[in-house]
């Protein structure tokens, strides 16, 4: 598990494929066409609580459904990230 506020989400919309990985890890930078959409890899991410990483992940993965991203994989990428069980009875 990777602790919410280290994760950084990548994307990449030609292949639309989804990965959840540790900020600062091997595969914390992924050439061009993948990018970060939700900006984790900033200090505005870090700096947010786990409730509002949490909306701005679900609003994210209903994005990336729109968009042509299997649901599911989002949401199992998304599941590499560590929210606790206080913050999804908050939300």
């Amino acid at each position: 598990m990777i602790e919410a506020k280290d994760a950084v989400v990548w994307v990449n919309e030609r292949i639309k494929e989804v990965r959840v990985v540790a900020n600062g890890g091997p595969e914390n930078w992924l050439p061009r066409p993948w990018g970060d959409p939700i900006g984790a890899a900033y200090a505005q991410w870090q700096e947010m609580t786990d409730t509002q990483r949490a909306r701005l992940m679900t609003e994210t993965a209903i994005d990336l459904a729109m968009a042509g991203f299997d649901l599911g994989t989002v949401l199992r990428e998304f599941a590499k990230a560590s929210i606790t069980t206080s913050t999804i009875r908050e939300y």
